[in-house]
């Protein structure tokens, strides 16, 4: 009798191991993975929206007549009026530049994110685009591009925009690159917009910090990355 139960038991603990080990677990395990797929969707979502909004700004500025004389005759006039915090802040950007044909910033600033104090950026030490920069063929083909930069103040939302006469007629001038660093408080608003979680992380590499975030839907803990990688990760 005591070796009948004991078989009945043993056969029940298998019958139950058996059923979570194939049938609940692999369901579980694929809702998760539904719900992070969602989640990451939603920031995708949110960054190309972010995106989206620079782009405008910048093919707005891009096709002004004022900014295709600036690249002309580099006037103090359109420099006085547009080329200072408070216009930079209107836009709600933290890094404005001009490039000529050559690949050469003819004007840069950018700024603290809080403060607006004006604070350097690597992208702009060496007076113009690297060599290897996506952005090249934008220049030589007059087209805009958007996408992520990591700086050495974190990861960069940037968006370029060929320089016209006003009317969306060229030769093209050059570029207009504007950016917005991802700040924490950019962060909360993507994932306000996504309605999920968003946590900054640092990503190290063998060349420099390369900035990060981290969503993670709020209902079940799941969380996934996106990273930036040298150069531009197109969105």
């Amino acid at each position: 009798m005591i070796l009948l139960l004991s078989a009945v038991f043993l056969v029940f603990a298998l019958v139950e191991w058996g059923v979570g080990e194939f049938l609940l677990l692999p369901r579980f395990e694929q809702i998760e993975r539904d719900n992070a797929t969602t989640a990451m969707r939603r920031i995708d979502a949110g960054v190309t929206l972010a995106l989206d909004g620079l782009q405008v700004s910048a093919t707005d500025w891009g096709n002004w007549a004022d900014t295709f004389q600036f690249m002309q005759d580099h006037n103090q006039a359109y420099n006085q009026a547009n080329l200072n915090v408070l216009g930079m802040k209107q836009l709600h950007i933290t890094v404005l530049a001009f490039v000529d044909l050559s690949g050469k910033f003819i004007w840069s600033g950018s700024l603290d994110p809080v403060t607006s104090v004006p604070m350097p950026l690597d992208l702009f030490a060496s007076g113009a685009l690297p060599s290897d920069s996506p952005w090249l063929k934008n220049l030589r083909e007059a087209t805009a591009a958007h996408g992520l930069i990591p700086t050495n103040h974190g990861v960069l939302l940037a968006a370029v925009a060929p320089i016209l006469d006003g009317y969306g007629h060229g030769p093209s001038r050059g570029l207009v690159f504007m950016g917005r660093l991802l700040t924490n408080a950019e962060i909360a608003q993507i994932g306000a917009k996504a309605q999920t979680n968003v946590v900054p992380v640092a990503m190290r590499s063998t060349d420099r910090p390369t900035p990060a975030f981290l969503p993670g839907p709020a209902a079940n803990g799941e969380s996934s990355q996106i990273q930036t990688t040298p150069g531009m990760t197109q969105v």
